[in-house]
C-alpha cells in the first residue's frame, strides 16, 4: 500500500512582555544600581547575538532537511517568525532596562517613585492617563512630568497639543508648560467666541449690547495669547470661562527668578476685568520694577458681586464679600493653586508673596487657613480674615490703604466681625495714604454727601492702580516685595 507522507508542524510564538512598574497607586519608591542594570543589559545583548547565530543554523538545517526529504509535507511553519519576534522582545527588554538605568542615574540617588519610573519608560498613550490621575498630588505631577520629559519615546509638545484642555488646568505642571498648553487651546476658543458673538448680534442668543461688549473684549484678550510676550502677549496659566476661572502669568520663570507673587483682586472682579487689563496693574508694575519677579494674577471661581454674563458688576451682591463660607471655599482652591506653584522646579525655592486687594485679602488669608504658606502677605485695603486665621510664624504681614469706603465700614464694625488688617496685631499697618480728593472726607461721615461716598469709593480702587496718584503706595509696595 502507498505510504502517506508525514506532515511537519513547527510552530512557535513569542510570549508578550509587560513592561510596567506594576504598582497600583504609584506612591512606592523603587531603588536600583544603574551599573548593575547595564551589566545585565550587556549580558542579554550578548545572548541575543548568540541566539541569532543559532537561528541561522536552525534555518539552514531545516532548509537542508526539506531539500533532502522533499516528500515530507509542511503544514504550519511559524517557528522562525516566532523566533525573530522572541529576539525582538528580548532586545526591547534590554532597551527598557537601559532606559530604567538612565532614569535612576538622572535621579542621582538610585531611588525613584514608581510613577516617575513608569513615565520615564512609557509611551505617550500610556503616559497621559497616568499623569492626569486625580490621585496624584501637584508634587507627584511635577515629578511625573520631569520623568516624561526625559523619556525619548514621548514628544511632550505633541502631548500638550493633543491634551491641551486637560493639561492646561493640571496643578503641578511647570508654569511655562501650562501656558503652552493653554496657548494651543486659543484658536478653538476664539472660534467659539466668534460664533457666540454672531448669535448674540443676530438675536439667537440673549445678552444684548452688554454681552456683545464682553465678547469683543474676550476676543481681543485671547488673540493676544497667541503673541510673544515681548509683543504684548498674554500668558494664560489657567483659563475656563464657564467656571469663571482665569490666572494670568506675568514674567518668565527661570534661573534668575527670586520671587513669585500671587495677586488676588477684589470684590466685583469678573473675567472682563482681566480682558481690559484692570486687575493686572499691580502685577505688571512689580514685574516691570523687579524683573526677577514672576506674578500670577489669580481668579478661580465667582467673586463677590461678579456679573458673569456681561462686562458689568452687581452691586446688590456686595455682602457676598462678607460671607465667611464663600471665603473659606475660595481659600481652599487658592491653597491648591499655591501647592501647584511650589511644585514648579523654577519656583519651588523662591520667595512667595501674596497680595490681596479688598476681598482678595480674605481669599488670600483663607488659603493660609487651608494650608498655604507665604513669606510675605500684603493687604491693599484688605477686607478681613476668618476667625480661625492666625498669622504665620515666619510670615510678614502689612497693610497699605487710603481712607476709603471699606475702611469706613470696618471702623463702623460692619464687616468681618472686626477681624480686619488694621484691627489685628498680626499686621503692620502703614499710615493712610493721601488721596487726590481727600479734602472731601475731612470731618465727614461716610454717608454725609454723595461726594464723600464717591471719593471714598475711588480711594478704594486707587490702591490697586498703577497711576501717578498712587505713586507713593506703589513705591512702598515695591520695597516690601523686594525686602
Amino acid at each position: 500500500p502507498p505510504v502517506a507522507p508525514p506532515a511537519l508542524d513547527s510552530s512557535f510564538a513569542a510570549r508578550p512582555r509587560s513592561r510596567t512598574v506594576g504598582a497600583v497607586d504609584y506612591t512606592g519608591v523603587t531603588s536600583a544600581d544603574p551599573e548593575r542594570l547595564r551589566d545585565w543589559v550587556e549580558r542579554v545583548r550578548n545572548r541575543i547575538r548568540d541566539a541569532r547565530d543559532e537561528r541561522l543554523t536552525l534555518r539552514d538545517s531545516f532548509d537542508r532537511f526539506r531539500a533532502e526529504c522533499s516528500w515530507v509535507r509542511s503544514t504550519e511553519v511559524s517557528v522562525f517568525d516566532g523566533y525573530e519576534d522572541y529576539l525582538f522582545e528580548c532586545d526591547d527588554d534590554a532597551k527598557w532596562v537601559e532606559r530604567i538605568a538612565q532614569a535612576f542615574e538622572d535621579a542621582g540617588s538610585g531611588r525613584l517613585t514608581d510613577l516617575a519610573l513608569t513615565l520615564g519608560t512609557a509611551t505617550a498613550t500610556e503616559a497621559f492617563p497616568l499623569i492626569t490621575d486625580a490621585k496624584l498630588t501637584p508634587e507627584q505631577v511635577a515629578l511625573a512630568w520631569a520623568a516624561l520629559e526625559k523619556n525619548p519615546h514621548v514628544d511632550t509638545d505633541a502631548l500638550l497639543k493633543r491634551y491641551a484642555q486637560q493639561l492646561g488646568q493640571l496643578d503641578g505642571l511647570p508654569a511655562l508648560v501650562r501656558v503652552q498648553a493653554n496657548r494651543y487651546r486659543v484658536p478653538a476658543l476664539l472660534s467659539l467666541v466668534k460664533r457666540e458673538l454672531e448669535q448674540v448680534r443676530s438675536g439667537d442668543l440673549d445678552g444684548g449690547e452688554e454681552r456683545v461688549r464682553f465678547l469683543r473684549h474676550e476676543l481681543a484678550y485671547l488673540s493676544r495669547a497667541l503673541l510673544p510676550v515681548d509683543e504684548g502677549g498674554v500668558q494664560l496659566y489657567l483659563y475656563d470661562r464657564a467656571g469663571s476661572r482665569i490666572v494670568e502669568m506675568l514674567g518668565t520663570p527661570g534661573p534668575e527668578t527670586v520671587r513669585s507673587v500671587t495677586y488676588v483682586p477684589g470684590t466685583f472682579t469678573g473675567l472682563d476685568s482681566f480682558y481690559t487689563g484692570a486687575v493686572q496693574q499691580i502685577g505688571r508694575h512689580l514685574v516691570s520694577n523687579l524683573p526677577d519677579t514672576v506674578a500670577f494674577v489669580y481668579k478661580d471661581g465667582i467673586f463677590p458681586g461678579e456679573e458673569r454674563a456681561s462686562a458689568g458688576s452687581n452691586p446688590i451682591r456686595i455682602m457676598e464679600a462678607n460671607d465667611q463660607d464663600l471665603a473659606r471655599t475660595a481659600g481652599a482652591r487658592l491653597a491648591g493653586f499655591d501647592e501647584g506653584i511650589r511644585a514648579d522646579p523654577a519656583l519651588n525655592s523662591v520667595s512667595r508673596i501674596g497680595i490681596g486687594h479688598s476681598w482678595g485679602l480674605a481669599n488670600l488669608t483663607s488659603s493660609e487657613v487651608a494650608g498655604a504658606e507665604y513669606d510675605t502677605v500684603i493687604s491693599l485695603s484688605g477686607a478681613g480674615m476668618l476667625p480661625d486665621w492666625k498669622p504665620g510664624r515666619r510670615t510678614g504681614y502689612f497693610d497699605l490703604s487710603y481712607n476709603d469706603i471699606l475702611q469706613a465700614a470696618q471702623r463702623d464694625g460692619r464687616v468681618w466681625d472686626g477681624n480686619f488688617p488694621r484691627n489685628n496685631r498680626g499686621f503692620t499697618s502703614l499710615p493712610y495714604y493721601e488721596g487726590p480728593e481727600d479734602d472731601e472726607l475731612r470731618g465727614k461721615s461716610l454717608l454725609d454727601t454723595y461726594d464723600v461716598l464717591r471719593v471714598a469709593t475711588k480711594n478704594h480702587s486707587l490702591i490697586a492702580q498703577d497711576t501717578e496718584a498712587n505713586k507713593k503706595a506703589l513705591q512702598d509696595l515695591v520695597k516690601l516685595v523686594k525686602a
